[in-house]
């Protein structure tokens, strides 16, 4: 007889013909007692759960309401809330409207008064669990026991993982609790306690791949903080981490990827550590908001998608920033810029000339930006405005905005316009916006031009003159009736240089160019813009020295460039044409 045909039996023997047929059937369901026991084997489709009649999982007669779906395919298992009555609860959490669970390997559900468990069908260590789960104890008959699922689960980790965190959520009533709570001394001191209760009775298959103390910590790790990236995120030299999916995670060092050898138990694992997340910066997600940016407790900035939207389970990215920023003098030593652009931008913070740092994804335009405020003079007063909180200024005087998502009723959103008008009434010297990329371009360069110098941002471009059409466009969505050269006159009127920094292919961040935007065309309204600092072929500095003494005697900076750059140890221009100077 093979596995397949001994696990039918097996089921057949318990709940009659409707038997688990590993090769055909996605999903069984069992619920009822043991006079009235009903169960199914169900192929990929959709299926009604409530006591209605045209329900498919009916949990009584007696009724007519449909509290939820149930859709099964290949690739993933879903369960939906979709009614009011009766009510659901699943491992211990009670469901909303709109709300959908994603189905790990075996899962208890409690529909009005009746018991439900539903498991995957991938194997006869999922039928062996419906099985037991499913299974009362009559009488003085002894209850089904955590080894009997450890037993069950054919020494996959994942699984036992899955499972040994299930029943320590359910023991000490975490599911839910936010990392602000989780994370207190009394909490993790009792988990920890009731974690090697349960693992030191369990016994685990000869050939499992983890010592008992390297898998009580995973089901720490997973149960109280974030699974399976508490160990990536305690290596420094991480600064990204890419959950694909549960079991695919790529994380980023020194600009290169690598796929590494860590992944979460199951997609619940993984959403409930997406939410736990975003419930410490007041966010939610869920099937009606399936799409959040959040940070961790320590400025790291998170974005997540969930089903109904990633189709291959929940998504993770997280960036990492240095607990300690990034200085300038750091960027010159990295060569992300020389010594002559580092002494040329002090200058032109110190003058209070509004700078839009451009740049692609990942560049670090953010990186830069807080490198560069480290110039603003301690006496100002700053006030930053972030879709999600990165900026780490070591000034005194600042004040931090962030925005607010809309709530369940689709009320009360916060948006980083909203933020930077209000901010105009808080007597600010310099405002700091971490990224335009709508509306709020044209508050901010309204803010530039009344009073407000010295003002910075970044914005998504490949080069100056893309920041700059960009820049138009972004003013256009604010719905204002503005002509094409108003909003350029505007835009050359407020901002002063633009620095374009890239990230090679070899994972290099550097600054790859300093433009002057000195205005616009009287016939065309072209813009007119010259690049400052450039780079080469190999990558190598270039100053532009025409240009750059232009810039000095137009925007009246202090001295002469060749003096001031002398700060730097930079010859001054030669008469003749080197491959380090433009002239």
């Amino acid at each position: 007889m093979s596995e397949n045909e001994g696990t039918k039996t097996d089921i057949v023997s318990e709940y009659g013909d409707d038997a688990v047929d590993v090769e055909k059937f996605l999903v069984a369901v069992a619920w009822g007692n043991n006079e009235a026991r009903k169960s199914l084997s169900l192929p990929a489709g959709r299926y009604l759960i409530g006591d209605s009649a045209f329900a498919t999982i009916r949990i009584n007669s007696s009724g007519s309401n449909l509290c939820g779906v149930l859709q099964a395919s290949p690739e993933k298992i879903t369960i939906k809330c979709t009614g009011p009555q009766p009510v659901m609860f699943v491992e211990g959490r009670k469901l909303s409207i709109g709300d959908t669970v994603i189905l790990a390997d075996v899962m208890e559900m409690v529909i009005g008064a009746t018991r439900v468990i539903v498991a995957s069908v991938s194997g006869k260590s999922t039928a062996m669990q419906l099985h037991m789960a499913e299974k009362k104890p009559e009488g003085k008959a002894k209850a089904i026991t955590t080894q009997d699922f450890v037993n069950s689960c054919g020494g996959d980790p994942d699984r036992i993982r899955a499972l040994i965190s299930r029943t320590l959520l359910e023991e000490l009533d975490l599911d839910g609790i936010d990392l602000a709570r989780i994370d207190s001394d009394d909490t993790r001191r009792k988990t920890r306690l009731q974690l090697k209760k349960i693992v030191g009775e369990l016994i685990f298959p000869t050939d499992f791949p983890f010592t008992p103390a390297e898998f009580e910590q995973q089901v720490f790790d997973e149960v109280m903080g974030l699974g399976p990236l508490e160990a990536i995120l305690g290596d420094a030299s991480v600064t990204e981490i890419m959950v694909n999916r549960r079991d695919q995670i790529f994380v980023e060092r020194k600009g290169s990827l690598t796929l590494s050898p860590v992944r979460f138990s199951s997609d619940q694992a993984l959403l409930n550590v997406i939410e736990r997340i975003v419930s410490t910066v007041g966010r939610r997600i869920d099937v009606a908001s399936p799409i959040v940016d959040a940070r961790l407790l320590d400025g790291s900035r998170v974005n997540a998608v969930i089903p109904p939207l990633a189709l291959k389970g929940p998504c993770l990215t997280i960036r990492r920033f240095s607990k300690t920023p990034i200085s300038v003098p750091q960027l010159v030593a990295w060569g992300a810029l020389s010594e002559e652009m580092k002494v040329f931008l002090k200058i032109l913070v110190d003058e209070r000339k509004n700078i839009v740092i451009s740049g692609g994804t990942g560049s670090g335009k953010t990186t830069l930006l807080n490198a560069l405020s480290s110039f603003i003079p301690d006496g100002e007063r700053i006030i930053t405005v972030e879709d999600a909180a990165e900026l780490q200024l070591q000034q005194a005087h600042v004040i931090s905005l962030e925005t607010r998502p809309a709530n369940l009723e689709g009320a009360g959103a916060i948006t980083i316009r909203d933020l930077v008008k209000n901010t105009l009434r808080m007597r600010p010297d310099r405002i700091v916006v971490g990224e335009c990329r709508g509306g709020e371009a044209l508050d901010m360069l309204q803010a530039m031009n009344t009073g407000h110098d010295g003002s910075m941002t970044t914005a998504h471009a490949n080069t100056p003159e893309d920041l700059l059409r960009r820049l138009e466009t972004m003013v256009m969505m604010s719905g204002m009736a503005l002509t094409l050269r108003a909003i350029r006159e505007q835009i050359v009127s407020a901002v002063s240089i633009v620095v374009q920094i890239s990230r090679r292919r070899n994972g290099r961040r550097l600054i790859t160019e300093i433009a002057w935007v000195k205005g616009i065309e009287k016939e065309n309204a072209e813009y007119i813009s010259e690049p400052l600092f450039k780079r080469d072929a190999n990558d190598d500095p270039v100053i532009c020295w025409p240009a750059l003494k232009k810039l000095w005697e137009e925007e009246g900076l202090p001295g002469s460039a060749e003096s001031s750059l002398k700060l730097a140890n930079v010859p001054p221009p030669p008469k003749r044409r080197t491959s380090k100077t433009v002239d």
